[in-house]
């Protein structure tokens, strides 16, 4: 199996359930190391913030869609 995360200086997950996962793929069940979990890495406040900002968009004629998601088959 490729080892290639234990040459990284740490291994931070964005979840328990990807940390266990991690472990269990990588390290067969038992962490030889500390491998931190990073909850809401993302700064929602200021997402929140820019999200009041005008945006100054070209539209055609007809229906215009603008999306903003993160698809993730582990949210579901």
């Amino acid at each position: 199996m490729n080892r290639s995360f234990d040459k990284y200086d740490e291994v931070i997950c964005v979840s328990d359930s990807s940390k266990e996962s991690y472990i269990k793929l990588y390290h067969g069940g038992k962490a030889n190391r500390e491998i931190r979990v990073l909850y809401n890495a993302l700064d929602l406040s200021s997402i929140a913030l820019r999200a009041e900002e005008p945006v100054d968009l070209e539209l055609s004629l007809g229906i215009n869609f603008i999306t903003v998601i993160r698809l993730s088959y582990e949210k579901t």
